[in-house]
């Protein structure tokens, strides 16, 4: 009970409201006719827009779809083509995003003409089915839309039936999305909604669409207000969904061709992209905190030039991010923030103080990543302390973390001071989730990096009773472990080695852990805990600078 009521506290009358709303209207259909007509634009318009679009990568393989096989977060089911829409997987994800229509970008017209039509023409409305969620509907109306309105404008113009047709489903579907605004959860979910209600109104005439615009546009900057923080950062703190923000706020800004874009899109545009440059680690690929993964989402063009000025420590402030990152592929990154918006911190994991690091263009310090979004093993492991480069106390994690999106207690980083440098940085900080256990533990983090001395790490652990703290550093499953002492260990991967010393009152081993760099896929790789225990604790430990093998 008392887990329940952590719970709900966090939540908006808003969002317990739509809650009871959308319970009541469960039965509730779409209406299947239309009230006025809509037309497309001209054919040729919106190229910037189709630009922007066509700079991102499709990953899916348009031979491989057009002989039934579909491949979602790592999983690859045999169906047919057109697919079985109902497709029986066991992963709700799978099914959500077979109704995104990401893949249609691979296909040609033809292809995605007949799966759109065959869609529309079997997939009918019911309560059950997963496609029909404001979600995956508001995914697949910016897909269809872009795709046929947008890419192929020209053969859509040549077919007016099947432009009535797809028109049509379009209003239906967009009609009752109206209806089914996702304000019960909030965050990413209702920044999607807004986004395609916008985006629809943008690239569509008639009364509906006019409404749509306004409507969304409206919600959309209520949420851009809210959701964007002021250096950039998306405020669920995942690296991923910040991508996807990102993409959105893009497509808004280019679907406003002829008409004057609010300046705070604008303005959140360059913010976020500026956030997501420091969110990625030399590779061009992001840091896996929070629910992030890769290969969700298609990464922007890299523009060197920027990557270069980026040189010496930095800080994303309200996000909660600090890091340092120079021109030799040196990186690290912190989080010291909050876990997420408090109303739906289904996002969140439990990783206070935790870091990535890479020397010389290698990932050798890294976060465990995210396995899945299905209750389990897999999911409570990623989502917990251990999985993370910071301290576990007494066997559990910092914040009260259950089911697959939920939290009960929280965490929350104080007293956060950050100094950068050309060469360096330093963050301090402490943060109270153990405060709800009786020993009353408060962790304290000190974290240094300079060129010259490479990573320094200072935990203190302080508690009204003895507790057992365990420090922990996930290695990269690539990294190799040369020789380990009692207080040192020397790691390698790549043209990269590097060397840890902590001090010996520290017991130090070495356990197995998960990697998880995309859904679905989980690589064994060895993680390295210094445990102590006391009232009063200290962990320290150096990560030298690199060293070319």
């Amino acid at each position: 009970m008392n887990r329940y009521f952590h719970t709900l506290k966090r939540l908006k009358w808003e969002q317990i409201l739509y809650r009871l709303k959308y319970r009541f209207q469960r039965w509730t259909k779409p209406k299947s006719h239309v009230s006025g007509k809509i037309k497309p634009p001209p054919p040729g318009t919106f190229q910037a827009l189709q630009a922007y679009q066509d700079s991102l990568e499709c990953a899916f393989d348009a031979s491989k779809l057009k002989q039934g096989w579909f491949e979602f977060i790592q999983i690859t089911e045999s169906t047919s083509f057109p697919p079985r829409w109902d497709f029986p997987s066991k992963y709700k994800l799978w099914r959500y995003q077979l109704h995104y229509f990401d893949w249609i970008w691979t296909l040609d017209f033809e292809a995605a003409r007949c799966c759109v039509q065959d869609w529309i023409q079997h997939y009918h409305y019911k309560s059950t089915r997963d496609g029909w969620e404001a979600y995956p509907t508001s995914l697949r109306l910016i897909n269809w839309s872009m795709f046929f309105f947008v890419k192929h404008a020209d053969q859509v113009h040549q077919m007016p039936s099947f432009q009535s047709e797809l028109l049509t489903s379009i209003q239906v579907q967009t009609n009752w999305l109206e209806t089914r605004l996702e304000y019960h959860l909030m965050a990413n979910h209702l920044f999607e909604n807004a986004a395609a209600l916008t985006l629809l109104g943008c690239l569509l005439d008639g009364d509906d669409p006019e409404r749509w615009q306004t409507g969304g546009l409206k919600l959309l900057l209520r949420e851009i207000r809210e959701q964007v923080l002021p250096d950039g950062g998306h405020y669920e703190r995942s690296p991923m969904y910040h991508l996807r923000i990102l993409h959105i706020l893009k497509y808004i800004e280019l679907a406003h061709e002829g008409i004057p874009v609010p300046m705070i899109v604008t303005q959140s545009v360059s913010s976020t992209n500026d956030a997501f440059g420091l969110m990625c680690h030399p590779d061009h690929n992001i840091a896996l905190f929070n629910d992030a993964a890769f290969g969700v989402y298609p990464l922007p063009l890299v523009d060197e030039s920027l990557n270069e000025q980026c040189n010496g420590g930095w800080q994303l402030k309200h996000s909660g991010y600090y890091g340092y990152k120079n021109c030799q592929g040196d990186y690290v990154i912190v989080d010291a923030g909050e876990l997420g918006p408090g109303y739906n911190p289904g996002h969140a994991h439990a990783d206070i103080f935790s870091y990535e690091l890479s020397y010389g263009h290698e990932r050798l310090i890294v976060d465990s990543g995210n396995f899945d979004y299905e209750p389990g093993s897999m999911r409570s492991y990623c989502r917990s302390t251990k999985a993370h480069n910071t301290v576990e106390i007494d066997d559990q994690d910092q914040c009260h973390l259950w089911g697959t999106f939920r939290v009960a207690e929280s965490a929350s980083p104080q007293d956060v001071k950050f100094q950068k440098s050309d060469n360096g940085f330093e963050l301090s900080a402490w943060h109270d989730g153990y405060q709800r256990f009786k020993a009353r533990a408060i962790h304290q983090r000190n974290i240094q990096f300079t060129e010259s001395n490479g990573l320094v790490v200072k935990d203190c652990i302080s508690g009204r009773l003895p507790v057992k703290a365990v420090s922990r550093i996930h290695f990269h499953p690539d990294c190799k472990i040369k020789w380990l002492t009692d207080n040192s260990i020397e790691i390698s991967k790549g043209a990269v080695a590097c060397q840890i010393h902590w001090k010996t009152k520290a017991r130090a081993s070495l356990a197995d852990s998960y990697y998880c760099p995309r859904f679905n896929e989980s690589f064994r790789n060895q993680c390295l805990a210094l445990e102590n225990s006391g009232k009063a604790i200290n962990i320290d430990y150096t990560i030298g600078p690199r060293m070319k093998r």
